[in-house]
């Protein structure tokens, strides 16, 4: 029974990371706590390195091509000195673009 129940948090570990959610957000929806789903994080990261614990931080993402097909091209597009780029998608004062500049 031990080793099912192991087999079991292993399985629901695998969906949390798949599943992109907030810990409290997939528990949620599983029924399962959040604490019981960290001890089980804490208890198999050893033996469970193929899929090791999340990093805190950014996490990589791709935006899917319908999603960029529906942004307008920006009207103007600034490009500082530092490498910083900044989209206008809108009609602005040229006192505004000034400041933003300085």
């Amino acid at each position: 029974m031990k080793q099912d129940k192991k087999q079991e948090m292993i399985e629901l570990i695998d969906r949390w990371r798949q599943s992109g959610k907030s810990v409290k957000g997939f528990c949620k929806q599983e029924g399962v706590s959040p604490s019981t789903l960290y001890y089980w994080l804490k208890k198999l990261n050893g033996n469970h390195k193929d899929n090791p614990m999340p990093t805190k931080g950014f996490v990589p993402f791709s935006l899917n091509e319908s999603i960029s097909q529906v942004i307008d091209p920006p009207m103007l597009r600034v490009n500082l000195p530092s490498g910083v780029s900044i989209d206008i998608f809108q009609e602005v004062d040229v006192d505004y673009l000034k400041r933003l500049c300085q």
